[in-house]
């Protein structure tokens, strides 16, 4: 399953399908690139204003991915 239709599940099973389907899955693998990198600059802001907080999500995020290799997850868990 592509991670953006984990994240469509809360919303209806067969709407998220059909969101899926109708821009394919190069569009949404760019929409969670897109969504990536700005919470890597958010993470990099925030480490920087307040370390404990900053570097703990930075962390936890790693944690969650390298154990699950789900992008939804690890973006929930870090924020």
């Amino acid at each position: 399953m592509h991670p953006l239709e984990d994240a469509l599940q809360f919303i209806d099973g067969r709407t998220s399908q059909r969101i899926v389907d109708f821009v394919g899955p190069v569009i949404t693998s760019g929409m969670m690139a897109g969504v990536g990198i700005m919470l890597a600059k958010v993470s990099i802001d925030m480490a920087r204003k307040n370390h404990i907080v900053g570097f703990s999500s930075m962390i936890v995020g790693s944690i969650t991915y390298l154990l699950t290799k789900n992008l939804v997850y690890t973006i929930t868990v870090s924020v």
